[in-house]
C-alpha cells in the first residue's frame, strides 16, 4: 500500500510538472512569434494601422476598442487557440532566420484560413503597440 501511495504521488508530481513545462513552452513559442511579427512589419503596414480608429484605440490603451485582442497576452492567448504548439513553434524557426517572401505567404495565408480580418488586425495592432514600445 505503501509502495502504491508513493508511486502515485510520483506520478502526480510527474504530470503536474509536465503539464506546467508544456504550458510555459507553449507560452514562450506563442510571445515569441508576436514580437518576431512585430519586427518584420513594414513602414506601409505601420502608416496604414495608425490611421485606423479601432488600432487608435488599442494604442491609446482604451477600453473603447472592438478589436478581440488589445493586449499582447489576448493575442498570444488567441494565437494559441487557433493554432497547434507545433505550428507555432514552426512559426518562430521560420522567424528566427527573417522571414522569405515564401514564408510570408504560407503565414499569411494560414493565418487568413483560421483568423477572422478583425483577428488579424488585432495581432497587427498588438504587435504595432509592441513596436512602440520598445
Amino acid at each position: 500500500m505503501k509502495k502504491l501511495v508513493i508511486f502515485v504521488i510520483i506520478l502526480g508530481v510527474l504530470a503536474a510538472g509536465g503539464y506546467y513545462g508544456y504550458a510555459k513552452v507553449k507560452s514562450y513559442a506563442a510571445d515569441k512569434m508576436v514580437n518576431e511579427v512585430a519586427g518584420h512589419m513594414s513602414k506601409q503596414q505601420i502608416a496604414s494601422l495608425e490611421k485606423d480608429p479601432q488600432v487608435k484605440a488599442v494604442l491609446q490603451n482604451s477600453a473603447d476598442s472592438s478589436l478581440p485582442a488589445v493586449t499582447k497576452k489576448q493575442a498570444i492567448q488567441m494565437v494559441e487557440k487557433k493554432f497547434t504548439p507545433s505550428e507555432i513553434k514552426d512559426f518562430v524557426v521560420m522567424a528566427k532566420g527573417g522571414f522569405t517572401a515564401k514564408e510570408k505567404t504560407q503565414i499569411k495565408n494560414k493565418l487568413e484560413s483560421r483568423l477572422t480580418p478583425e483577428q488579424i488586425k488585432s495581432l497587427e495592432a498588438v504587435a504595432l503597440k509592441q513596436l512602440q514600445n520598445k
